[in-house]
């Protein structure tokens, strides 16, 4: 099974540049204690690897699948390379957010406005998803996605107060809080029936995850499963799966610059 990450080459044996020709560049994969034969499929093919740069490749092992945690490959008893963490459970993204200094102090900060069933989804989860499978360092939020289930209260102003006390609790961060319970009348669909299920309507469903905190811990939610985040693949969700809604979704991938930022996307439109 084939996983395309990015790869950091140190050195090779030799001290010199690498070329992968064929099918592509043979280390070793190390796990734990013991060394796994495996390519490097460069991308593109024939590509040149030179020491102390990354690149995207496609990682094979010759046996069993790429193993989670950072990956160190190997000539001999020299490390030549380095890659990951790759994140292949939702075990591994929760330990992900918790590990993240920038992502708990949002969510201890949308705790602390007891907003009911709140959630926060969309890029705050995904962009750091994919940037840790990828190798691309941090990046500032640019916006983080609050959202709430509250029938009760449908006026506007509650969400906008919400937001300045967010902003009080934590600033400089985008916040933006949504109540879930009027957000079909926007959207023009038929009213949701808790956060959950607003989320599982959002364009993509890699879009379509979400975190929370349950005392103290996080919680994660995969309303599609969580194969698309994990695999980095944009594939409209079933509310999305129309031609118009796939447009929408070849919309966003342009105005977001996704294959930008991850060019080893895999496109389900």
């Amino acid at each position: 099974m084939r996983l395309r990450t990015r790869v950091t080459f140190l050195s090779t044996a030799d001290g010199g540049r690498l070329t992968a020709t064929g099918d592509g560049y043979h280390p070793q994969l190390r796990q734990g204690s013991t060394y796994t034969s495996c390519v490097l499929h460069s991308v593109p093919p024939g590509a040149t690897f030179e020491p102390g740069h990354t690149y995207d490749v496609d990682v094979e092992p010759m046996s069993g699948q790429v193993p989670a945690g950072v990956l160190e490959f190997y000539e001999g008893s020299r490390r030549v390379a380095t890659a990951g963490p790759v994140i292949r459970t939702e075990a591994a993204v929760i330990a992900l957010i918790e590990s993240d200094p920038e992502a708990m102090p949002v969510l201890r900060a949308a705790a602390a406005l007891g907003l009911p069933d709140w959630w926060i989804g969309a890029g705050f989860l995904r962009n750091r998803v994919w940037n840790a499978l990828t190798g691309r360092p941090a990046e500032p939020d640019r916006d983080v996605d609050v959202a709430y289930f509250d029938p009760a209260d449908l006026d506007p102003a509650t969400e906008t107060a919400a937001e300045t006390r967010a902003a009080t609790l934590l600033p400089g961060r985008p916040w933006e809080i949504r109540n879930q319970a009027r957000m079909h009348l926007r959207n023009g669909v038929a009213p949701y029936t808790s956060t959950l299920d607003a989320i599982s309507h959002w364009p993509e469903t890699a879009t379509c995850v979400a975190v929370t905190l349950r005392a103290g811990r996080v919680a994660l939610t995969c309303c599609h499963g969580p194969a698309d985040l994990l695999d980095m693949v944009v594939r409209p969700s079933p509310a999305f799966d129309t031609p118009s809604g796939r447009a929408k979704v070849e919309q966003r991938l342009t105005a977001k610059g996704w294959l930008t930022r991850w060019p080893g996307l895999r496109l389900e439109i």
